[in-house]
């Protein structure tokens, strides 16, 4: 090891050096000057193809523009970041010098020694700023939970998530679960980044409906009956009859994306869950003859958030939740609890399925909340994405090229089915609602996971529910204040 390196290291970092001086050597990477000077690396994987994993012309220079693209200009200085694929240091240097504090996951203490014996990086370890994660996958995913809860939470916009892809690659596949972890954390952030303008906006325009009921007014009004709770997964298709049979006695909720469906086979729903901020969402309710029936009938489940035009669609016949968490709406949760605070993490399914538990029922059943499908389908018939196709029949070809548009490239293929990372992350929420509420969950169809029931459902000696549901009188409209409290124009 370089003598100045070691001198660092013991001077700050005293457990880290005991760790690289155990570290095995690394015999597939190499340090190469880049046509412009600064060192380069290479790692030749497996199969002895050479990859760099710097830029072979300027790798300072793609360095700055990753911690550009990573940070902000005018949170420079305030911020936090995590970093994936320090290399020979350039990526560290660049980001220590714009954050307050930086982490480094060393998941490949190997290729961090190497560095430690072919490059000075005593600069970097001498630096206050610069923390170091390191050891086996347990360590690691401890000291990223200790470092999450420091800042507030995984979702705390003030920490930035900075991937450089190259040094995926030679990450031993030990530590794939935390990197995939890390992903989907970063990937949280971009969708906030860029959902961000449009919740403000939709935010604005849904102020004069934040005056509506709450769903607080629903809690406990299911004792002693169940609920069911339809989302846009292929299990839906085969939980159709089970549904006719249990509809009633029991109260139906359904994602917005499978409202319609259902109302066109007679089973329009008591409440229709809405959150996603997007004006494209508006498809939900447009696919058919049968939007005016969903209308008309059921009542609008939505969020601050939510489109408004779906709002409007539902003037008189909707009730407000506050999703629990939420990247806009946190700092006014105290203001807005009285509307009912529900688990989402994003998802409508996990939103659907918090509100359904709140309604104290004898037990929650579900039908299409799929995380991952064994035949490579992740909508329902219903939905109303599928459904377009025989509404626009020019727009798609066929359902697979329809959830191959709406789910692009985040689909992957893993032993027991095909998910997206995103469904992963929901089913983490879905999971950990499941540990939080003493309400019993069964499937209708497949269980999504262990945790909830698949068979015989219990037998309940109930009588028929009054449809529809009632209506509770008008809620209390927040302060314009909530505008300062959020940090958004009026």
């Amino acid at each position: 090891m370089i003598p100045a390196n070691e001198e660092a290291l013991r001077q700050t970092h005293p457990a880290l050096l005991e760790e690289l001086r155990s570290a095995p050597d690394l015999k597939n990477v190499e340090i190469k000057s880049s046509r412009r000077g600064p060192p380069t690396l290479v790692w030749t994987d497996n199969k002895g193809i050479r990859k760099f994993l710097h830029s072979q012309v300027d790798p300072v220079g793609e360095s700055r523009k990753v911690a550009e693209s990573a940070i902000a200009p005018d949170s420079r200085g305030t911020s936090r970041a995590l970093l994936i694929g320090h290399g020979v240091g350039h990526e560290i240097r660049a980001l220590a010098d714009r954050v307050r504090e930086l982490w480094v996951l060393a998941a490949n203490l190997p290729l961090l020694r190497f560095l430690c014996d072919h490059a000075d990086l005593s600069d970097i370890f001498l630096n206050p700023r610069v923390k170091w994660i390191f050891g086996n996958p347990s360590k690691i995913g401890s000291q990223l939970n200790e470092m999450f809860a420091a800042t507030g939470a995984a979702s705390d916009p003030d920490v930035a998530v900075v991937i450089h892809p190259p040094f995926l690659d030679p990450i031993p596949p030990e530590f794939e679960r935390i990197i995939a972890v890390v992903r989907q954390i970063q990937s949280g952030r971009d969708t906030e980044d860029l959902i961000r303008p449009i919740a403000e906006d939709n935010f604005r325009k849904n102020f004069p409906a934040l005056g509506s009921p709450g769903v607080s007014s629903l809690f406990g009004c299911a004792r002693g009956r169940p609920v069911i709770v339809c989302g846009a997964g292929p299990t839906l298709d085969t939980s159709l009859d089970m549904i006719h049979r249990l509809r009633p006695a029991a109260y139906l909720i359904a994602v917005d994306t499978v409202a319609e469906g259902l109302a066109e086979g007679g089973l329009a729903p008591d409440l229709v869950v809405s959150i996603d901020p997007r004006p494209d969402s508006c498809m939900h309710f447009k696919a058919g003859r049968h939007s005016e029936t969903v209308t008309a009938r059921s009542i609008l489940v939505f969020t601050p958030t939510t489109c408004p035009d779906i709002v409007r669609l539902f003037e008189g016949r909707r009730l407000l939740a506050i999703p629990k968490n939420h990247f806009l709406l946190r700092p006014a949760e105290s203001i807005l609890a009285d509307k009912g605070i529900l688990m989402s993490g994003g998802s409508v399914s996990v939103l659907t399925a918090a509100l359904a538990a709140a309604m104290d029922p004898a037990y929650v059943c579900l039908a299409g909340i799929d995380f991952r499908s064994a035949s490579g389908r992740f909508y329902s018939k219903l939905s109303s994405y599928l459904r377009s196709i025989q509404i626009v029949p020019q727009r798609f070809i066929t359902h697979e090229t329809t959830e191959h548009e709406i789910l692009s490239n985040e689909t992957q293929r893993t032993s027991t089915g095909v998910m997206t990372p995103r469904l992963q992350h929901y089913a983490s929420d879905f999971r950990l609602l499941l540990k939080q509420t003493p309400v019993p969950f069964y499937s209708l169809g497949p269980a999504p996971m262990p945790e909830v029931r698949s068979g015989g459902l219990p037998c309940l000696e109930i009588g028929v529910v009054q449809r529809p549901l009632e209506m509770p009188p008008s809620g209390v409209a927040p302060s314009a204040e909530i505008f300062n409290i959020l940090g958004i124009s009026p």
